[in-house]
């Protein structure tokens, strides 16, 4: 079985027994979707604090149990998701913006794995940190923020301005 297919399986089948287990982060997790680049694999893999880490089976098994309900951060939120992301599904990401109120933007960069450490992907990720920043430090009114935001993630009414000072 591949990783984090036998923890799946023990889950459905016995998780009085499964919780109690703590398994290494390697099989547990797809980590090898975290990055395309192989070194950084090996990395995460062997790493004691990252692949060999021990971690309850009982975390996995009810991590995504809870459903969060709408989230109001008080500052603005830049949410940057990698665009050949193969750990978290675009959706995911959405899904998640979706429920956080307030002045937000959602980008989804042209490559970069869930890890993005391709030179392309962290000169897209810095470009558009720094356009989030000087939007943020610059809006001093709903019509400056608004301006910012992709256009279907742009609020009826823009965002109160003295929540970005």
């Amino acid at each position: 079985m591949k990783g984090g297919a036998a923890s799946l399986v023990g889950y459905r089948l016995m998780p009085w027994l499964i919780d109690r287990i703590a398994l290494p982060l390697r099989l547990a997790a797809p980590l090898k979707a975290m990055t395309a680049d192989e070194p950084m694999r090996k990395y995460f893999a062997t790493d004691p604090l990252l692949g060999r880490m021990r971690v309850a089976s009982r975390f996995f098994r009810t991590m995504h149990a809870r459903k969060a309900g709408e989230l109001d951060l008080g500052c603005p939120l830049l949410l940057v998701h990698p665009g050949a992301d193969a750990w978290t599904p675009t959706a995911v990401s959405r899904q998640a913006f979706q429920r956080v109120k307030g002045p937000k933007a959602f980008v989804e960069l042209t490559n970069g794995s869930h890890l993005p450490a391709e030179r392309s992907a962290i000169d897209e990720l810095q470009r558009e940190v720094q356009r989030f920043l000087a939007g943020v430090v610059g809006a001093g009114g709903r019509e400056e923020w608004a301006a910012l935001m992709p256009a279907q993630d742009r609020p009826a009414e823009g965002p109160d301005p003295s929540r970005l000072a």
